[in-house]
């Protein structure tokens, strides 16, 4: 290594040596060299600019930021350093409070940047920017205002790429909380009465006022939490789970809530129940990953659902923690282990493939950057082709790398292999990056999501199908879709397709409209609807 680094300097000098070496995604062997040539040229605008990228792929953020800002003072027309101290700063803890400076310092960037090149690496980082300190609309307008038609193949994926990272985080930003509504001191007053009522055991009361301070402000959480324990107090429980499922809704962070309404549903309802039972635990573990005890509710609702393994995983978690009653845990293991020996065994054994490392992660974000910045493409796939060799089971590299080369590294085949719904989250992101072809190359991968059970897997499959013009093996597809349970994501969107395989049923327009109606327990609307009374003439189904 060291001849490598001192044949690199005897030929090339320090910043060029140091440069190579920081696109190949060896940051830690280049810094010496950028240093060097930073002693040797202060002055240098690419030198510093290129050292502020090193030691921030090294995690010296500090010192990058400062190397970043000295690179605009001395050459303020190089527009790819204002786009790297973006990035660097939408990562930083301060970015919020810094996000007015720094997006001011863009808008100047922008208005003196030249060419189309440096017009979009700018708009991409201040967009980036913008979706990290939260301002997702903006960040949305800016890429959507970047014209397709002008870009490559490669731009338009990184488009697509911030895209879908401003739809994550609008769908993190859905989970926040409400804000509270004003208050009087005499609302506040009247909550704790009521409350000291539940207390006495005076649950009618303490209902009667939750009830008016929930009427008076909707909004406020406080007495919909107390309506709930007081609904629960009075064996109102259907009651008492709608309430505390509006309270989640106001408050998705009230661990409390989460956990109360999954006991409920645990206890009072039925298997259709059970999953939304579960899946109020698992936000309530979520929040307070101290609650050991639910462990075992779950535990006792994969029982009840058929589904042993997860059982299994249960009640060893909580063996392994030593707490509840063990005597309990290892009887309920024998009875989830009798019952996945009854079991049958599944098609094939679905799995989840390893997350991606934080070094991966960093050099495909060094990736992306590359590709927004109109670097060779030779310096994209290296970064790329490393963050597959460190996580081969990293799906956003892989899109990346099937784009630009047309097919996906073997290792990061047997990685995604057994897990159906990563191999879904692959093809979705190459076929929108490659319309043309990309669901020849899909195909197998979908084939085998199918196989593995994804509940997603069929209806994807039936979409390739009816591209392909194989309808009956579409319709074959969208009709297991609609047999699955719980009701699938796209039902919907899959009767619509239904509707183009299938003849229409010959049912009056009429009758169905009245029947609809009827559903509705709309039984004048569905009079109306047929016409009038009934008479000798009209059809016995109608009658």
């Amino acid at each position: 290594m060291i001849a490598l680094l001192c044949a690199l300097l005897a030929a090339q000098g320090p910043h060029a040596a140091g440069l190579q070496l920081l696109r190949a995604g060896r940051p830690a062997e280049a810094l010496p060299l950028l240093e060097q040539a930073q002693r040797r040229d202060p002055r240098n605008a690419a030198v510093a600019a290129d050292l502020g990228t090193a030691l921030a792929r090294l995690g010296r953020h500090a010192q990058a930021e400062q190397q970043l800002r000295a690179a605009i003072a001395i050459d303020p027309r190089r527009w790819s350093t204002y786009a790297a101290l973006a990035s660097l700063l939408s990562e930083d803890a301060r970015r919020w409070d810094l996000a007015d400076d720094t997006l001011a310092l863009m808008d100047r960037a922008l208005g003196q940047a030249p060419g189309e090149a440096a017009q979009l690496g700018l708009h991409l980082a201040r967009a980036d920017f913008l979706r990290s300190v939260g301002r997702t609309a903006e960040a949305r307008a800016e890429l959507e205002s970047l014209t397709p038609g002008d870009l490559t193949a490669a731009q338009q994926r990184r488009i697509a790429d911030l895209l879908d990272r401003v739809a994550a985080d609008e769908r993190l930003r859905a989970g926040e909380d409400w804000p509270e509504p004003e208050l009087t001191a005499a609302d506040r007053a009247d909550l704790v009465r009521a409350e000291e009522d539940l207390r006495r055991g005076d649950a009618r009361t303490a209902l009667g006022t939750a009830e008016k301070l929930c009427a008076a402000h909707a909004g406020w959480r406080a007495p919909r939490w107390l309506r709930a324990r007081a609904l629960e107090e009075l064996g109102r429980v259907d009651e008492a789970a709608r309430e505390l499922a509006v309270l989640v809704q106001l408050a998705p962070s009230q661990a409390r809530a989460w956990r109360k309404l999954g006991e409920l549903l645990a206890a009072h309802g039925g298997l259709l129940e059970a999953e939304r039972a579960d899946q109020a635990l698992r936000q309530a573990l979520a929040l307070e990953p101290s609650w050991t005890d639910l462990w075992l509710v779950r535990a006792r609702l994969a029982l009840r659902r058929g589904r042993p393994s997860e059982a299994v995983r249960a009640l060893n978690r909580l063996l392994r923690d030593g707490s509840g009653d063990q005597s309990e845990l290892k009887r309920l293991l024998d009875v989830a282990r009798a019952q996945a020996d009854l079991a049958p065994a599944p098609a094939g054994a679905p799995s989840r493939a390893p997350e991606p490392t934080p070094e991966a992660r960093e050099l495909f974000r060094q990736a992306q950057e590359a590709l927004a910045a109109a670097q060779p493409g030779d310096v994209t796939q290296a970064l790329l082709a490393h963050a597959l060799e460190v996580s081969p089971g990293f799906v956003e590299a892989a899109a990346a790398w099937a784009v630009l080369t047309g097919e996906v590294p073997p290792r990061t085949r047997e990685a995604l292999w057994g897990d159906g719904a990563a191999l879904l989250d692959l093809s979705a992101q190459v076929q929108r990056a490659r319309p043309a072809d990309g669901r020849a190359l899909v195909a197998p991968w979908i084939d085998r999501a199918v196989e593995l059970g994804a509940p997603e897997a069929r209806y994807q499959r039936a979409l390739l199908r009816l591209a392909a013009g194989d309808r009956s093996g579409a319709l074959g597809d969208l009709t297991e879709y609609a047999a699955s349970a719980p009701p699938p994501a796209h039902l919907e969107e899959a009767r619509g397709l239904r509707a183009q395989l299938v003849p229409p049923a010959r049912l009056d327009p009429i009758e169905a409209q009245a029947r609809a109606r009827l559903a509705e327990d709309r039984p004048e609307a569905a009079l109306v609807a047929l016409g009038g009374r009934c008479d000798a003439g009209r059809p016995a189904r109608v009658l």
